[in-house]
Order: structure tokens, then sequence, then C-alpha cells
């Protein structure tokens, strides 16, 4: 019996498409060149991912297809940029990490359960944040056993090895296979003196803005988010990857490591506000002033592009009117 293909829906070819964005959406876009260049970045990945800011309500009124193509360099671009600093800082945060669980404990994962990740204990069970506290402990430990089992059965070697001559995982080891969330569960599980140690270690130790030293894992939350969508090549320049809001010691963070007074009328939500965390985050892993300054400048010729090629209304929705003032404050700490 054949199978009715009347109501399938039928997908449309290139020129198609670009009649579609012509008589539809009013974007001009025509000749071998342009049809060349959609076919490269991709109609829905490309087209589709690029023409609204924030939310799909908010769409961008283009006018010609090469509008299109800026923005989509942009955000090729800056993350080209991003990728392998937000690599390394990944790895950095997790290496301190491990060095402050040894120094405090061990690297042996039940160890530090028992002696590190205990953070409820500061609550008795009569209080509200007890079983809160003591869940999300518990969850942790589940997950990162979940996860261990996962890359077991998937064959990766480095786990074999422990499981096969009947030792436990070591800590470094988890580290390398858990996401950056998972990670910043395990630092909202430490104990205070344990926090208050890597975050000494992370220098990133404030005791006037943080006195509960949770500021590592505030950065971690908002970076894990940015860290996902470079890595999955997802659209990045309008930062529609945010889920975390900031804390307040956060923006007191970043108002007292860049010059910029986020902790009162300036918000933190654009692609150049990630920029500068992740060079001040690289300012305190040590990384040279001249290595951090570049990537702050290539960012900058990035935006000068950007602006000269699409409407102002755009870029001032993209990136604010006060990028180029918070890039000068940030390249002179």
């Amino acid at each position: 019996m054949m199978k009715n293909t009347n109501n399938r829906t039928k997908k449309k070819s290139v020129n198609a498409l670009m009649k579609y964005m012509r008589d539809n959406k009013g974007i001009s876009i025509q000749g071998s060149t342009q049809k060349t260049q959609l076919l490269n970045i991709g109609y829905y990945h490309g087209y589709k991912g690029y023409k609204y800011i924030g939310n799909p309500s908010k769409q961008i009124a283009y006018t010609n297809f090469d509008e299109i193509l800026a923005i989509y360099s942009f955000d090729m671009n800056i993350k080209s940029i991003l990728y392998p600093h937000l690599m390394h800082i990944e790895t950095a945060f997790k290496s301190r990490a491990l060095e402050t669980c040894i120094n405090l404990c061990s690297e042996n994962f039940s160890e530090v359960y028992e002696c590190l990740l205990d953070d409820y204990k500061k609550y008795t069970p009569k209080d509200k944040e007890y079983k809160k506290t003591l869940k999300l402990r518990l969850d942790l430990r589940n997950t990162l056993y979940s996860t261990i089992s996962d890359r077991y059965q998937s064959g990766l070697r480095m786990i074999e090895h422990y499981h096969h001559k009947d030792k436990p995982v070591p800590l470094w080891a988890i580290f390398e296979i858990i996401t950056l969330g998972q990670f910043g569960m395990f630092l909202k599980t430490m104990n205070k003196d344990a926090r208050i140690q890597y975050s000494k270690d992370m220098n990133i130790h404030y005791t006037s803005i943080d006195n509960s030293s949770r500021l590592p894992e505030d950065i971690i939350f908002l970076l894990k988010d940015l860290r996902n969508a470079v890595a999955h090549n997802s659209a990045i320049f309008d930062c529609r990857f945010m889920t975390n809001n900031p804390s307040r010691r956060f923006k007191n963070f970043m108002e007292i490591e860049s010059g910029i007074n986020y902790s009162k009328n300036v918000q933190f939500g654009t692609i150049t506000d990630y920029m500068i965390l992740t060079a001040l985050i690289l300012k305190k892993l040590k990384f040279h002033k001249s290595e951090i300054t570049k990537v702050l400048r290539q960012f900058q010729i990035e935006v000068e592009k950007l602006r000269k090629a699409v409407p102002v209304d755009v870029f001032n929705s993209i990136l604010g009117t006060d990028t180029k003032s918070k890039l000068i404050k940030a390249m002179q700490q």
C-alpha cells in the first residue's frame, strides 16, 4: 500500500527560500554569491538563528542579506576569540578546586564528600534550608556516580583503568568528565571553610562583598551557559544563552575589578559584559596583561565592524550604547 504523501510539508529549495526572504520579509538577497553565502551559513542555522535579538518576539528588521551576514560573522568571530580562553578558565577552576581539596582533605571523592561537601551541617534539621542543602548534596553524589557509570559503559579508558583495578576514581578524573554546571554544584555544597580556601586559591577572596565566599560559584554558573553555547556553536551575540541572573556580590566584584558601575545603573547582560568577565578571570589567573588586552582589542575590532555594517538601532539593541566606554575602562585596569 502506497503512503499518502500529499500532507507532507514540502521543503523549500535555497532558491525558494531566497524568494521567500525577498517577498515575505523584505530582505534584499539575490545572485549566486549570496546564494552560496546562504548555503554556507544555513537558512535554518544562519538566518533563522539570527533573525531576532534575545527572544523570537524581538525580530530584527533586516533590509538586506549583508546585515544578516554581519551579525553572523560577528557571532562566529567572538566565539573564536572566547573558546580557547573559556577552556583555560574551566581547567583552571577545576585544577585549583582539586588542589584545595587535596590540601584540606584528600583526592578521594568519598573522603572529600564527608569532610568538605557538608555545607548542610550549618543548619539544624528544623531549619528550612537543612533539607534543601542536604538534598543538593545527595543529588550531587548521585549525579557524579551516574556520570562515572555512563563513562565506564561508554568505554572511557581513564574510568575503566580504576574500576578494573578495583580502585576509586580519583577526584581529578571526576573533574575531567563532569560538566561545568555539575562542577558548580560541587562548589555549592562545599562548607564555608573550604569555600574560603578555594576563593583564596582562585585569587577572588573579598571579605567586604562576599563574606560567604560564593563568588567562584556565581562566576561558574554565569560562565557555564556561555561555555556550552560556544562549544555547541549556538548563537551568543545577544546572550540568549543566559539563564542565571548575576548576584549583587558578583556585580560588586565586577565593579571593583573593571571600574564599571555594575552595582547601580549598568546592567550585566550583553556579550561585552561576558567578554570583560572573561578578561577579568584571566587576570586573576595571572595571564600576562598583553594577552588579556589582546582579547579585548580583538573583540573591539569585531564590535566596530558590526557597528559599520548594521543600522544603529540594531547595533544598540545587541550591545547597548555603552560598549565603547566599558571596553576603555576594562583595558585600563
